[in-house]
């Protein structure tokens, strides 16, 4: 998925490969200087788990 992503916009990722848990109840996520992303688990990997497991998203 990384590789088609800078494909489509022509640039290369600096994306560690590192994810770790948003811990901020008011944050979706954020892409830190150093390559690692946090993810709000509730959020964004419940709906994406949901709607790969045959479910609709929730918005």
């Amino acid at each position: 998925m990384i590789k088609s992503v800078e494909q489509r916009t022509g640039s290369p990722t600096r994306w560690n490969g590192r994810v770790f848990e948003e811990l901020d109840p008011g944050v979706l996520g954020t892409a830190h200087p150093d390559g690692t992303m946090t993810i709000s688990p509730g959020k964004v990997l419940d709906p994406v788990r949901q709607a790969y497991t045959g479910g609709r998203p929730v918005c």
